[in-house]
């Protein structure tokens, strides 16, 4: 088997590669390890780049700039063509922030910078990552900082000899995996610990995006084709059916066990890239799995499969951001089969006429590829200098669509709990007042009221902490995880301790306590069967990760009622066996839709918005009727007071609704998170019945 020879099996397993990928970015549960389609994509590019180079270095044919005029003609056409569309839709359809966000990613994709950009910018399995049209160009900037250095390692080092090349490359494939599996471990300051021990499996932040990271991949692909530019796959025809059958496992068992928990990139990636490797070696011409991959529709695929690949991102995000709420299977269904749609067009009237000598020269397509960078530069350039053109909404709409959010810049930040230096504190207010300290705790939606209750603070002349531990989950003695290890569950439980004695020793006057409760307390038979929440009349609430939680039980964790109530019970037992002066925060109506999504697709869409949007109070009711039940029959005293959310935002303003969004300001910024005028209305409540 010549590596350099075409081979259609490699095109059938491009298809299963982005199958995987577009599935796993519909959100099909089935397929939540699909995004080790781009692992197979880095290993194939690997072998198929390598395979090249040597057999041009073996005839002593190799050209640098021929290498590169390659790569540009496979690459840039499409993939500009795609960021120019896509920057048409971003003008017409993303209000100016979003729009600011997209202008930075077009900007980093003829920089071969977009892996850095999103990493910078959050996870690529956060829910928002979702409605960013570009994200998955990061996996295309990845491959040519790859391209920019492997031809020139080949070339410098070849006269060292074909062994020598192959023991640096497995010298760095280890290196990298290592970085990989155990990079968390190292700090900037160079000390290698991680919550003071050395952890095995400590997959850092930067992993998934960046090069150093992720090369070891594409190098396997590499070493694939170093052997077989020297054999003729294993040889033994029985090894080689049983070891393809073992690669087409390791991909699909990948594909389908795999989701946004598992460590990745880490020692786990070796089930699907092996998997690859094994394939490319052992798939000999006549197998049943070679005729597999070699089958027609999956070759086409194959064939198609880049520009898919760019397309069906795009196609999704641009759906997802004129909807409210979350896409049916249906049309997810539909909006795949349009980007295959026009993935073949654009690889039969861009790829094709692009990758074909006779017409387009040399010179015409490194001077469009370089006139048509800086083009997007510029256009990405002259967006962010005029904000996303804001001029496009008058200020009622801006109103509408970038409502007031919370922003932890405010915060005077310290660690002051050496024992755990992971609790950090949040100082705002007048941090100088002599007061004691009002100590605010919780999840994500106290976030959302930080800078209303800074402005609350400032104006009485009292300083606030906003607490963060991050050896727990927000909500102490309530798991994410079945299976979480005695050791973090001590070190939970004793870093709450240890918070806790310090906010005794510095004579804290009251702890508010806020939480998503019901969403931390999924899932409870029969009272809490739905992480998310619908509102039934249209608005439902979408999050990419699915999760579940564990309360504490006699026989270790448990989903039912009974641990939930004692984790519960325990919790704000711990406060109170501290006395520590409490308030607990009943928890806040969700939308179900996401208000600025919902307004902006209005506005563009010349649609009236609703002078008053609420929903109904008795969903709220029936939704929260665990934690309403809980915390009802907690006994006030001197030590414990309630605030119930309902009486804010419920029935004041319209009987028997939840106000969600009042006279053209939007309550929330989206599904369930309070916007700065919602949260107002929560903590002038909150300051009415505790300070005056």
């Amino acid at each position: 088997m010549k590596s350099n020879k075409y081979r259609r099996d490699i095109d059938g397993l491009r298809a299963i590669a982005v199958i995987s990928v577009l599935l796993f970015h519909g959100g099909f549960n089935l397929f939540s390890g699909g995004y080790v389609g781009v692992d197979i994509f880095f290993v194939i590019s690997g072998y198929l780049i390598t395979s090249l180079i040597l057999s041009e270095k073996n005839e002593d044919s190799f050209s640098l700039i021929n290498f590169y005029e390659r790569r540009i003609r496979r690459i840039f056409p499409a993939l500009f063509f795609v960021t120019i569309i896509s920057t048409l839709f971003s003008l017409m359809l993303m209000p100016p922030k979003l729009l600011v966000e997209f202008a930075q990613s077009i900007i980093s994709v003829p920089l071969f910078l977009s892996n850095f950009l999103f990493w910078s910018l959050g996870g690529y399995f956060a829910t928002a990552s979702e409605e960013v049209p570009l994200l998955h160009t990061w996996s295309l900037a990845v491959e040519e900082q790859y391209y920019l250095i492997f031809p020139i390692f080949i070339i410098v080092f070849w006269s060292f000899g074909k062994k020598f090349i192959i023991v640096s490359i497995l010298i760095i494939s280890l290196l990298s995996i290592l970085l990989a599996q155990l990079g968390a471990n190292i700090s900037p300051t160079g000390s290698y610990f991680l919550e003071n021990d050395l952890k095995w499996n400590a997959v850092p932040d930067f992993a998934f995006y960046l090069t150093p990271s992720r090369a070891w991949e594409i190098l396997l692909g590499a070493l694939t084709a170093f052997y077989l530019n020297e054999k003729n796959t294993i040889g033994n025809k029985n090894i080689n059916s049983s070891f393809s059958f073992l690669g087409i496992f390791l991909i699909i068992v990948s594909i389908i066990t795999f989701d946004n928990s598992t460590p990745f990139p880490s020692l786990y990636t070796l089930l699907p890239t092996l998997g690859t490797v094994m394939l490319i070696i052992t798939s000999t011409q006549g197998s049943i799995v070679n005729r597999l991959l070699s089958f027609t529709p999956f070759v086409g695929i194959g064939l198609i499969s880049y520009s898919t690949y760019l397309w069906h991102q795009p196609l999704l995000a641009y759906t997802r951001i004129i909807k409210s709420n979350s896409l049916s299977n249906i049309e997810t269904l539909l909006i795949l089969f349009c980007s295959i749609i026009l993935g073949y067009l654009s690889w039969k009237f861009i790829e094709n006429p692009f990758r074909n000598k006779n017409i387009f020269k040399r010179k015409f397509i490194f001077n469009s590829a370089l006139l048509s960078s800086v083009l997007i530069i510029i256009i990405g350039i002259i967006i962010i200098i005029n904000d996303g053109f804001e001029s496009r909404y008058s200020k009622k709409e801006m109103n509408l669509v970038e409502p007031q959010k919370f922003n932890l810049s405010i915060c005077n930040n310290s660690n002051p709990i050496k024992s755990f230096p992971k609790i950090s504190f949040c100082s705002i207010g007048n941090i100088e007042s002599k007061s004691d300290p009002t100590i605010f705790y919780g999840d994500s939606h106290m976030d959302s009221l930080i800078n209303s209750i800074n402005n609350q603070l400032v104006k009485s002349d009292l300083r606030g902490i906003k607490i963060f531990n991050e050896y727990c989950e927000p909500m102490v003695f309530i798991y994410r995880e079945k299976n979480i290890s005695l050791a973090k569950q001590n070190t939970c439980t004793e870093s709450h301790k240890a918070l806790l004695s310090y906010l005794k020793e510095i004579n804290s006057s009251n702890i508010f306590i806020l939480f998503r409760w019901t969403f931390r307390l999924y899932p409870i038979d029969e009272y809490i069967e739905s992480l998310t929440f619908d509102n039934e009349e249209g608005g439902k609430e979408y999050i990419k990760n699915y999760r579940e939680y564990y309360g504490l039980s006699s026989n270790g964790l448990s989903k039912s009622y009974e641990a939930k109530l004692n984790s519960i019970n325990k919790f704000i037992d711990s406060f109170a066996e501290n006395n520590l002066n409490m308030t607990i925060l009943y928890p806040i109506p969700e939308s179900g839709w996401n208000l600025p999504k919902y307004n902006n697709t209005k506005i563009k869409f010349n649609k009236k918005i609703p002078a008053i949007l609420s929903t109904d109070y008795d969903l709220y009711l029936q939704r929260n009727r665990f934690i309403l039940m809980v915390l009802d029959r907690i006994n006030e005293n001197q030590l414990i007071n309630k605030i119930k959310s309902q009486d804010i935002f419920c029935n004041s303003f319209l009987l028997k609704r939840c106000i969600i969004q009042l006279e053209g300001f939007p309550l929330y910024y989206d599904y369930d998170h309070l916007s700065n005028y919602g949260a107002d209305l929560k903590t002038n409540e909150i300051f009415k019945k505790t300070y005056d």
